[in-house]
């Protein structure tokens, strides 16, 4: 049967050199610290077709406190200054094109 479809198949298959091109995902890391009480830094990855990003920070009861823009490019990080916050537990959620791609949780504690 094998022998059969081999005899049978036509040599239609192109030839020369192609380029594959895979679509970066989005990806949103854990704060580190976590909890912190000075600094934390969040690293990310946005999709190569990102136009507009930004990293939000919502409180745990769902108000936004702080839209941090970041750019559009395919990878970075963005460090949070304790200052700026009461202690409690956040969300902090990646943003791109409009959409949420992912929401993670941090805890600052003095």
């Amino acid at each position: 049967m094998v022998n059969t479809l081999i005899a049978n198949q036509t040599n239609n298959t192109p030839s020369g050199n192609y380029e594959l091109t895979l679509e970066t995902k989005a990806s949103l890391s854990q704060n580190q610290p976590n909890p912190f009480f000075k600094n934390t830094i969040i690293h990310y990855t946005l999709p190569q077709n990102t136009k507009k990003a930004f990293l939000q920070i919502t409180s745990i009861n769902g108000k936004v406190i702080r839209k941090m823009p970041i750019s559009p490019t395919d990878n970075g990080q963005i460090t949070i200054n304790a200052n700026s916050y009461p202690s409690g537990t956040y969300l902090y959620s990646l943003v791109a094109n409009g959409q949420v791609l992912l929401t993670k949780q941090m805890v600052l504690a003095y």
